[in-house]
């Protein structure tokens, strides 16, 4: 989440600063975009170089029994992500008939925005997910109900 989180602000301010004090059009917008993910691999991998690090990459050959299973777990992801590309090429194409780069820049913007808080959101849900199902399996649902009005504060907080 953190990653995603320094990605999506990344992008925001770069995409702020190539567009107008530099004024590189969609250029910069697209160097912002492309820019913003290798932030977040850099912070994402920082761990990796950790001397006490038990996780390591390991080179291995791929295996022809696993190919089709992976397959099969795989291609409704890669169509879904294939769609939304294409999806946003046309939102981005017509954005930039319309409203120019500006408002590719603003779409954006408010895209980050979004996946900032819907980042937010999941987060505050799956991290309360397990501290309810335990209430609820060891019967002790007035705890849940306060774990859960806390959480929905929590929400509302960070939101309003």
């Amino acid at each position: 989440m953190a990653a995603i989180l320094i990605g999506s602000l990344t992008n925001m301010i770069l995409d702020y600063l190539f567009l107008f004090p530099l004024n590189w059009g969609i250029t910069g917008a697209a160097l912002a975009t492309g820019i913003a993910p290798l932030v977040s691999l850099c912070f994402v991998h920082l761990p990796l170089k950790k001397k006490q690090n038990e996780f390591y990459p390991v080179r291995t050959r791929p295996n022809r029994a696993n190919f089709r299973s992976i397959t099969v777990l795989g291609l409704p992801s890669l169509l879904t992500e294939v769609a939304a590309g294409i999806v946003m090429i046309a939102f981005n194409s017509l954005l930039l008939a319309q409203m120019g780069n500006t408002g590719v820049a603003a779409c954006g913007i408010i895209a980050n925005l979004a996946l900032v808080a819907t980042s937010i959101f999941t987060g505050i849900a799956q991290g309360s997910q397990p501290l309810l199902s335990r209430c609820y399996g060891s019967g002790h649902l007035e705890e849940g109900r306060k774990i859960f009005r806390l959480t929905l504060t929590g929400v509302v907080f960070l939101f309003s």
